[in-house]
Formats: structure tokens, sequence, C-alpha cells
């Protein structure tokens, strides 16, 4: 009966132990907000910049599943940072297939909740 009450208690303190050191506050699903959008570009065009500039930044919207920017995710900071590089590397590798730039520009996705850029990227003619 004795070895049964020790085996059962410590069951019960490693159970303890595994729920504790799992739950901590980085674990917390939050809402996170991101800026998203065209930070510098450099070029003497005129409309045609612009207009490659809005494709550009349609191309990275949808690839975001957004329609606007600042935009909001919810999970942890590293599960939603780690979404949208993913979703911008997307957008990257179709912005490169299209062939548009014929100028330089840096597109930059900014974690708003840690202040850090979560993706960057330079276009470059």
């Amino acid at each position: 009966w004795r070895t049964w009450c020790v085996v059962r208690l410590l069951v019960a303190v490693a159970l303890m132990g595994t729920v504790f050191t799992a739950c901590s506050d980085d674990d917390e699903a939050v809402t996170v907000t991101y800026t998203a959008g065209v930070d510098s570009y450099n070029s003497t065009g005129g409309m045609d910049v612009l207009t490659t500039l809005a494709l550009v930044d349609q191309t990275y919207k949808e690839a975001l599943n957004i329609s606007a920017s600042p935009f909001t995710l919810t999970g942890t900071i590293e599960e939603c940072d780690a979404q949208v590089v993913a979703a911008c590397e997307r957008a990257q590798a179709e912005v490169e297939a299209m062939g548009l730039t014929n100028f330089s520009f840096t597109y930059v996705v900014k974690n708003q909740n840690t202040g850090q850029e979560v993706y960057s990227y330079t276009y470059s003619n």
C-alpha cells in the first residue's frame, strides 16, 4: 500500500512539474499587430513606379490574406511572426517572377508589439 501511495505521489508531482514548465507567458495567445508596405524606393520614373508599387503591395496583401495595413494575427508572437515570414516569402517569389522591378525598393513588415522588423526585402534593378 505504501509503495502505491509513493508512486501516485511521484506521478502527481511529475504532472504538476510538467504543467508548470509548459505554461509560460511566451506560450500564451495574444493579438499581434503588424504594419506592411513599401518602406522606401529609388526611381526617377513617374506613374509606372506607383502602379508597380501598388501591384507589389497587392501581391503581399494577398499572400498575407489581408486587405489593409495595419493588420492583426492571433497566436504566440513567434507563431504569428513565422506565419508572416512564410507568406512574405511566397509573395517575394511571385514579385520576382513578374520581373516588374525596373527600380529599387524595400518591402517591410513590422511587428508593432515588439517593434521589430519581421520581414524586409530589397528589390533592385
